[in-house]
């Protein structure tokens, strides 16, 4: 069963994702704003435009080095070390504390 944009509107509201702003009362219309949590996902959501411009046919806006005006890429940084990661490994076991 195909979940309405209504319903999944309100599932990403209940997990603190987005919130709901009316803007219109008659009739009730509201604009979705990202929350803390959700703006969180900024970075996923990049990666992910990043990725389809790349595979598929290009429909979003590229995101661009402010600084230079080149194309960006998604990279692992480990604030650690201090430096970016070129290969990295993962530890299925790792249970948060």
């Amino acid at each position: 069963m195909t979940k309405s944009i209504s319903e999944r509107l309100q599932f990403l509201e209940k997990e603190g994702i987005v919130h709901s702003k009316l803007y219109s009362s008659h009739p009730p219309r509201y604009e979705y704003l990202l929350t803390g949590r959700g703006q969180e996902l900024r970075h996923v959501l990049n990666a992910m435009a990043i990725w389809g411009n790349r595979f598929l046919e290009p429909k979003y806006t590229k995101l661009i080095h402010a600084e230079c005006g080149y194309e960006v890429e998604p990279a692992y940084y480990c604030p650690h070390c201090e430096s970016y990661v070129k290969n990295i490994a993962y530890d299925s076991d790792h249970t948060s504390e």
